[in-house]
């Protein structure tokens, strides 16, 4: 008896089918590709799907300009790459004549040139090759400078970086070993970045230092615990938010970008925990700077709601006053 024969589906790699599952309807997406491991396995789990499914790839590598021939040489293996592939590639660089190179910098350059490049070309999804190490690293990070529950869940699978373009993390479940196990399958070469081995950068003494010490010291499933905690932090920042968005709805009685006055009475039966995150949502809605406000910024303002008279300011500035039942808020 002849065996049945396999759906498509079956015919792809776990990662491709991993980031099928993620990626449901969507037929234009645009890959973040550096040239390093995580990003060409993400770069070749799609051609996989694209090969099976009806679904426009396009690649964004960004020339950060901060390893001399060693970043040239990254950006030609992408773009012979996909030249190969048969991937449009699109190439932006850093612009270090404003302000001077870190990390938060490149980053932020980096972020703006997968918008605008998504933008141009009409592609609604970027997706980026961040892993399990990754989440486990940045859940590590947020807990050292200090963090709250939003910050314990680490990196969302998925965000909006502009009013029309998403940002997809389809492998934050998968470990480094699968990706490079994958690229060993299919004899892919890849780019090794020296600069990630360099312990001048605080991400990588947690990745070489710190991770492998708990591992190796304290517990073998110290990554595991840090996925596990992450998903759990995700699960009631999600809760809290949803509490709190409804509570800010209740509240808010006007606002606008430079003011808002919000009904006082509606926070007294909540807890302090739901009344900070409302007042957070608050400033992310209006687009107030969040930077310079901590945990004592909030705590202030949320106490605030329960007394019958008071004025002060916080960072922004933003100047707050409570008037018999209402909290009014001027930048």
């Amino acid at each position: 008896m002849s065996q049945p024969r396999r759906s498509p589906d079956e015919q792809l790699s776990p990662l491709a089918q991993i980031l099928g599952e993620k990626l449901k309807n969507q037929d234009r997406v645009l890959l973040a590709v550096s040239g390093g491991a995580d990003s060409i396995a993400l770069l070749r789990a799609a051609v996989e799907l694209r090969d099976e499914k009806t679904i426009h790839l396009e690649v964004a590598h960004f020339q950060h300009h901060l390893r001399g021939q060693a970043s040239l040489d990254d950006q030609s293996f992408v773009e012979q790459l996909c030249k190969t592939l048969s991937i449009p590639c699109h190439v932006g660089e850093a612009d270090w004549t404003r302000e001077k190179p870190s990390e938060a910098a490149a980053r932020h350059q980096r972020y703006a040139f997968l918008v605008a490049t998504a933008k141009l070309l009409q592609i609604p999804l970027v997706l980026t090759a961040h892993h399990a190490s990754d989440q486990a690293e940045t859940v590590l990070h947020h807990i050292i400078r200090g963090t709250g529950i939003a910050g314990m869940a680490g990196m969302a699978d998925s965000r909006m970086l502009s009013d029309r373009v998403a940002l997809l993390r389809p492998f934050l479940s998968v470990s480094k070993q699968e990706l490079l196990s994958y690229l060993s399958q299919l004899e892919q070469p890849f780019r090794e970045d020296e600069s990630n081995v360099s312990l001048d950068w605080t991400r990588n003494r947690l990745r070489h230092e710190l991770l492998p010490l708990l591992t190796s010291q304290y517990n073998e499933q110290a990554e595991t615990a840090l996925l596990r905690l992450a998903q759990q932090a995700r699960e009631v920042d999600d809760y809290l938010k949803s509490t709190a968005l409804k509570l800010l709805e209740s509240a808010l009685l006007e606002s606008s970008a430079e003011y808002a006055r919000l009904d006082a009475t509606s926070f007294a039966a909540q807890p302090a925990l739901i009344r900070r995150e409302a007042l957070v949502l608050l400033w992310t809605t209006l687009g107030w700077p969040r930077q310079k406000m901590g945990f004592d910024e909030w705590q202030k303002l949320s106490t605030a709601l329960e007394t019958k008279r008071t004025s002060f300011d916080l960072p922004g500035p933003v100047h707050v006053e409570r008037r018999a039942s209402l909290l009014v808020l001027r930048r």
